[in-house]
């Protein structure tokens, strides 16, 4: 590569670099900031009444990133449904059959235990099954919107 060639090269490496910045910036934190175990504020979950819910970063009712914790109790079930997001979860304690499809059957569910990952297209039906207590993180894109499968 000529020095002519090479040039070239480092500019337009610039100018994609430059214009992925304003892109990259969106994903941002909004701040800096800690949070121990024992801060995070749990509350009802309005989407699934029994479960709870706590906002670690991001505005559920705003658009934007979102990071939340769900707290199901045992033999907690979520019929199939999806969102308009993808998502991006990790099992944290406990363990729930996480399924996919429109019809819920429990024998296409895979039992994810604590450190299992799950990542899913936006409108993906899916269906989820506790058997104990399970504390799932969750990184989404608000706003926070869940929609049941029609029949």
């Amino acid at each position: 590569m000529n020095r002519a060639t090479f040039a070239q090269y480092i500019f337009l490496a610039g100018a994609v670099a430059a214009t992925a910045l304003p892109v990259a910036a969106e994903d941002e934190p909004a701040e800096n900031k800690f949070i121990t175990a024992d801060e995070i504020k749990w509350a009802e979950n309005p989407l699934r009444p029994g479960a709870y819910i706590a906002i670690i970063e991001g505005d559920p009712n705003k658009p934007g990133p979102l990071v939340l914790r769900v707290k199901f109790p045992a033999d907690f079930k979520i019929p199939p449904h999806w969102h308009p997001h993808g998502e991006r979860f990790v099992v944290l304690s406990g363990s729930m059959y996480e399924g996919m499809g429109e019809d819920g059957d429990m024998s296409k569910a895979k039992l994810m235990t604590p450190g299992s990952v799950g990542i899913m297209q936006a409108k993906t039906p899916h269906y989820v099954v506790t058997r104990e207590e399970t504390i799932v993180q969750v990184h989404t894109t608000g706003p926070l919107q869940s929609f049941p499968v029609k029949k």
